[in-house]
């Protein structure tokens, strides 16, 4: 997107079903961290570095690619918020954490951050 997006819903049982899909792709992503990290483990003992790295790689991507979603805000991690999307940065916050964010780069060099 190459605009600031706002998704907001207003209608409360459409929030919970936003939170409820949220909660599930969230609860996906920590099971699939919790096998990598158990797989992990398993090859501590042996000392495979190589796939211990590539095992590391993927618990990474997968906490990167989950706070850079709209499943969660980028700053306080909240899923049950409205989200607003910031091109620049290509990521989504909560409207709070957005506007206090805003407010506090408004004045600075790094303005264009938060538009």
């Amino acid at each position: 997107m190459k605009h600031k997006k706002i998704i907001s819903i207003k209608d409360p049982h459409l929030r919970t079903v936003r939170y409820n899909l949220r909660m599930l792709i969230i609860k996906a992503a920590q099971e699939k961290r919790f096998q990598l990290s158990e797989r992990f483990r398993s090859l501590i003992p042996g000392g495979d570095m190589e796939r211990m790295a590539e095992i590391h790689r993927q618990e990474e991507r997968i906490t990167h690619d989950l706070r850079k979603s709209i499943c969660m805000c980028k700053v306080c991690g909240s899923a049950k918020e409205d989200m607003i999307y910031s091109p620049v940065t290509k990521t989504w916050f909560c409207v709070y954490c957005y506007e206090r964010n805003q407010d506090f780069y408004r004045n600075t060099k790094d303005a264009r951050l938060f538009p």
